[in-house]
């Protein structure tokens, strides 16, 4: 048996690895491109596929493009179009089980997260370590594994 450690593979070498399964997609928006960006990095090195988009009206037009839903969304709570739960409620009305992670730099107080849904919230600054257990543990709940 031969190991292999992934992050001596190259680009090519890991997407013909991740090629026999499809990684789970998450969608992540977040008004901050550049937090939008680091969040997508950090998940993808970690195997999942994201999609990141600096507007909720983004959000929403891929969303609705989407020929399954996402296993996951990440959602800024303040952005200036609308707020991450205006946006989460969208999304949760064709699909009220999609797990949810809103992110914000302020106080969780203010956010008030139906506890019929699956949703966590997680303060900014936040590691990258935090978003990845944070997104597992929503998507493990909501899978099932």
């Amino acid at each position: 048996m031969r190991v292999v450690d992934r992050r001596s593979l190259s680009r090519d070498d890991t997407s013909r690895n991740s090629a026999a399964r499809p990684r789970p997609h998450v969608l992540i928006v977040d008004d901050e491109p550049l937090v939008c960006q680091l969040m997508g990095k950090m998940l993808d090195v970690h195997g999942w596929h994201s999609d990141s988009l600096a507007s909720p009206l983004e959000g929403l037009r891929r969303f609705a493009a989407c020929s399954k839903p996402p296993e996951l969304a990440i959602l800024d709570v303040r952005m200036k179009e609308m707020t991450g739960l205006d946006l989460a409620q969208k999304f949760w009305e064709p699909e009220p089980q999609l797990p949810i992670l809103f992110v914000s730099g302020g106080s969780r107080s203010s956010l008030e997260i139906p506890t019929d849904r699956p949703a966590r919230f997680l303060a900014k600054p936040f590691s990258g370590q935090e978003l990845v257990e944070a997104v597992r543990c929503l998507t493990r709940n909501s899978l099932g594994s």
